[in-house]
């Protein structure tokens, strides 16, 4: 195969949900070059399923959550809640997630020369984003384009509203705008930084070269100027993790971080004074709903809609719920915010046999993870608890609304494969 088309797979997965107002019929144009691609691989892809145990028993995860929707979405039909294309959207949908982690797969097999190209791509997204803050003296320039990148070309699927973010920038108002980069929301890209940051500090763990650092810092940077706390969070745990656990705890290394906690808390004193004062989300206790954290509610809301409606929870079943909440709690949030939990809405998109799947899942990943050495082995399990506590405050989680995580639970299950090809082309250079 052209070594063109592996640099392409690799541009295609760098760049998920960039593209997305870009479309033919109801795909992203990346999404569908990507479903190209693997029928042009689909051999590959057979073949994968059949030699890698971790593989086949991934996917066999993936189609069982694909049945479950489909099964869900016919009683919905059946109840006139949706419509046969939303039952074929989302029949696509579960299969492109198959087919973008097929994709990471070929990339891997192919060496790691092409998740360099992940990174190359991730730093150019993450420096489009820094121009795109209204302290930057091009922030206007690069808004323009933002909305030429944003403009949709499909009339029902309606265009992104960058209204709120013009007026920062036009403004100068940088300590409430929240960026995004060339995403149509922080949000979305809050679950690209968590695991572009994962998959560059596994790639600094294995070559030890200054670049991924550089890219790390730099979504270190851009979280806090994205204003997302869960990701803050996120980044935290794993970033901690790191330094505490798999670092070296030699006396020099000890000496070292007592130094710099100590002048991080100077710091942190220094500029408390301003910080409160400032009108920054990050230090704002605000919730989803404007005022004090309601997000307890709307969490307890999903999961008793969930319990009480276990084949499905329709429009009509939530709404229900909710008003219940209402009555008890007063909270009118309840009545027009969703949970904030992407855990809890597993159970919204597959019914409650969803939880049961997913724990099956989970316990999957847990046990390859426990067959890596110790230190892959501690990343990605720091891995898996940051991105549960990221998305336990956001609607989207991996299996309906989040690719870029699949590289990171791929990686699991490749992650001595890609060590046994280092060691041997090591060997044969020497």
């Amino acid at each position: 195969m052209k070594t063109w088309i592996y640099y392409l797979i690799a541009f295609l997965i760098a760049v998920d949900n960039v593209f997305v107002s870009k479309r033919i019929g109801f795909l992203s144009v990346d999404r569908l070059l990507e479903i190209m691609i693997f029928i042009l691989f689909f051999k590959s892809f057979l073949n994968e399923l059949r030699t890698n145990s971790f593989f086949k028993k991934f996917c066999q995860f993936l189609m069982v959550f694909i049945i479950l929707k489909f099964l869900m979405n016919l009683r919905f039909l059946a109840l006139g809640e949706i419509e046969s294309l939303d039952i074929v959207r989302d029949l696509f949908k579960g299969f492109t997630f198959i087919i973008f982690s097929f994709l990471f797969v070929i990339i891997i097999k192919e060496g790691t020369k092409y998740l360099r190209v992940i990174s190359w791509v991730h730093l150019a997204i993450l420096i489009f984003s820094l121009l795109h803050h209204p302290l930057s003296p091009i922030a206007g320039q690069v808004q323009d384009f933002k909305e030429i990148l944003l403009t949709s070309n499909d009339s029902q699927m309606g265009e992104a509203d960058l209204s709120n973010e013009e007026t920062y920038i036009e403004h100068g108002l940088a300590n409430r705008f929240r960026l995004s980069g060339p995403f149509a929301f922080a949000i979305t890209f809050s679950y690209f930084a968590i695991s572009s940051f994962i998959l560059n500090l596994y790639l600094f763990m294995k070559t030890r070269k200054k670049f991924y650092l550089v890219v790390l810092g730099l979504l270190i940077v851009t979280a806090f100027l994205s204003q997302t706390r869960s990701l803050i969070l996120g980044l935290f745990i794993i970033s901690a993790g790191y330094f505490l656990i798999i670092q070296n705890k030699n006396a020099r290394y000890k000496f070292n971080l007592f130094v710099a906690s100590l002048f991080s808390i100077l710091i942190l004193a220094l500029v408390s004074s301003s910080i409160t004062s400032i009108d920054s989300r990050v230090t704002s206790a605000d919730g989803t709903g404007g005022g004090s954290d309601n997000r307890p509610m709307l969490w307890a809301t999903g999961i008793l809609a969930v319990v009480e409606n276990p084949f499905g929870v329709t429009k009509t079943d939530y709404d229900k719920t909710r008003q219940a909440m209402f009555e008890v709690s007063g909270d009118s949030s309840i009545l027009h915010l969703t949970s904030h939990n992407g855990l809890i809405n597993v159970g919204f998109q597959y019914t409650f046999f969803g939880y049961i799947l997913f724990g099956a899942f989970v316990y999957f990943l847990l046990k390859r993870t426990l067959k890596l050495p110790r230190d892959y082995k501690i990343l990605f399990l720091l891995s898996l608890f940051g991105y549960l506590v990221h998305t336990s405050f956001h609607n989207n989680f991996i299996l309906y609304a989040d690719y870029p995580y699949l590289m990171v639970l791929i990686l699991i299950g490749y992650a001595n494969e890609i060590e046994e090809r280092a060691r041997k082309e090591k060997l044969s250079s020497n």
